[in-house]
């Protein structure tokens, strides 16, 4: 912007009105028309005071938002108030560092009042005239003069006041070679060397506070620390940045999801009024909390999405659970155009030895015969509640005609399943099964998760083996590749071992011992015009499974 202001007639057209029009949300307001007052709970403990301009008021605050938004040009440390930057951007910076120190500047908006903006505005980039400057601040602030939190301008004003604080801490960090962000009033630093977080804090038997040189910064911009909110987070224990974990990625708490989980199975088990009124009872003391539960899981949601991304196998379980239930619907990505998720998992393990041995009683022998009369083989897996998944074409024919003589083989003993439903052909290749008796037993877990190339996985199942009776074998290797079916754009997920015969079925885990898909077929890369390459083992993504189960095979249970 190039244009000069220095008059209220330049601030009137700043703001496309008439100075009539600026003079009535100047002077003709009282406070108590000005300004509705109410107070929000602090996660902290405590509340918070919001300050909402009436509606005259906000149209002129937004309006001069979007014109002192084109003037501040945001320095690399400030992730708040700024668009394509968020708490994520924000912890990203500190994710696994060995040291991480959260500072708070205290009464935040409260010190930022009508004669600091006042000046700022009066000098580089807005180099507005002492009247103009003057009407703006005015706008900008409360009848006492502070920065109202609430105010549409508040978010700009405040990172525009920062800019010399800004600066300082920059160079500081630069100087003692740590890294400093801030969301706000959050203050975030972090280092790697324990002589450098002995430059930033000072500690005794009692307490822990800033060092003379960083502390200087604050008392130089007339900010006050937060004692109380003034702490350092080792790497050996739970580091959090506004509010996210860092040791690793950025991350929310666990129990933030078990609150999701928790909130969805009351809805889907005993109804949405009674999942209601169990969240009002937990979260507000007198038990009523006026918030629709259908719009907090959705926000909780999206939250969850913002932090882990939409390709996150956590974030897709909950949302698809969501959409079952409810009539607001969030749109998913289909599986074809999904980024791959990293395994991510505390789960303990020894090797692939725990897994194997571990989930040798929930693999079983499945025996059918087809139109021919011919017996053969293929492997089935329990995931909890009798249901048993298997390949499709176990189970049907490729005209989608039930098999014969379908049977599981527990311990020795033949036992007839009720088969759910199966896909084959142009459909994906999945089946499902269900034994009553197998309700109450272990299961093997699953992962809605697209793995990645290279990643280390095994299968297990009960392949055919010529003169042999069939035995429960495991085969380990990598992830080649994740190829999509030109019938159906369909994902598969492609291992560098064999998949033949009564492997079909079977379970692919990966090394937390979750189960990501289930082997259907062996495939081969083109050698020559008439001959087979280097086979492979392909797996149909178990997300696939879920999805056919809860809205096709689920109701004939």
């Amino acid at each position: 912007m190039n244009e000069k202001i220095v008059t209220k007639e330049d601030v009137a057209q700043l703001l496309n009105t008439d100075e009539k029009k600026l003079n009535y949300i100047l002077f003709s307001l009282k406070l108590r028309e000005k300004y509705s007052f109410f107070e929000v709970e602090k996660k902290s403990g405590g509340h918070r005071t919001i300050s909402a301009p009436p509606k005259k008021l906000l149209w002129f605050q937004r309006k001069l938002y979007k014109k002192l938004s084109e003037y501040y040009v945001r320095k690399k440390c400030v992730h708040g108030f700024v668009k394509e930057f968020n708490i994520v951007s924000n912890a990203k910076s500190h994710v696994g560092q060995r040291y991480v120190v959260n500072i708070d500047i205290k009464d935040y908006f409260d010190s930022i009042h009508y004669g600091r903006i006042h000046g700022a505005l009066k000098q580089h980039p807005f180099l507005f005239g002492d009247k103009a400057a003057e009407i703006i601040a005015q706008i900008c602030t409360l009848n006492n003069g502070v920065l109202p939190q609430g105010g549409a301008t508040s978010p700009v004003i405040s990172n525009i006041i920062l800019r010399r604080f800004d600066n300082s801490m920059i160079q500081l960090a630069h100087k003692m070679k740590f890294r400093y962000t801030r969301y706000a009033d959050d203050i975030t630093l972090s280092c790697n060397n324990e002589n450098v977080l002995f430059k930033i804090i000072k500690s005794d038997s009692n307490s822990q506070s800033l060092t003379p040189e960083v502390k200087r910064i604050f008392d130089d911009n007339n900010f006050k620390i937060n004692q109380r909110k003034l702490r350092v987070q080792e790497s050996s224990g739970r580091q959090e940045v506004t509010g996210l974990i860092v040791n690793k990625f950025p991350n929310v708490r666990r129990k933030y999801i078990s609150s999701i989980e928790g909130a969805l199975h009351a809805w889907e088990k005993y109804g949405y009024e009674s999942a209601q009124k169990k969240y009002e009872d937990k979260y507000y003391r007198n038990g009523i909390s006026g918030e629709n539960l259908n719009l907090v899981l959705n926000g909780k949601i999206a939250y969850l999405k913002m932090v882990r991304g939409e390709d996150n196998y956590i974030y897709r379980r909950l949302a698809r659970k969501f959409n079952r239930l409810s009539e607001f619907k969030i749109k998913l990505k289909e599986l074809s155009e999904l980024q791959s998720s990293k395994l991510h998992s505390s789960r303990p393990s020894d090797g692939w030895e725990t897994w194997i041995e571990k989930y040798n009683s929930q693999v079983k022998l499945l025996s059918v015969e087809d139109n021919d009369g011919n017996i053969f083989s293929g492997s089935a897996f329990h995931i909890g509640k009798g249901i048993f998944v298997t390949a499709g074409h176990n189970l049907i024919d490729e005209d989608g005609n039930q098999r014969s003589n379908i049977r599981i083989y527990d311990d020795g003993n033949e036992i007839v399943p009720k088969v759910l439903g199966a896909g084959f052909g142009s459909e994906m290749d999945v089946g499902a099964l269900y034994l009553e008796d197998y309700q109450s037993k272990e299961r093997i877990p699953t992962q809605l998760r697209l793995p990645t190339c290279g990643e280390e996985v095994a299968a297990i199942g009960f392949p055919s083996i010529p003169l042999r009776i069939p035995t429960l074998v495991s085969h380990i290797g990598t992830i080649e590749a994740l190829p999509l079916y030109y019938v159906n754009n369909k994902r598969f997920i492609q291992v560098s071992f064999q998949s033949g015969g009564g492997l079909s079925g079977g379970c692919l885990i990966d090394k937390a011992g979750f189960i990501i898909g289930i082997m259907v077929e062996n495939v081969y890369m083109k050698a020559g015009d008439d001959a087979l390459g280097k086979p492979y083992g392909q797996a149909v993504p178990i997300e696939y499974f879920d999805e056919e189960f809860q809205t096709k095979y689920k109701n004939q249970i």
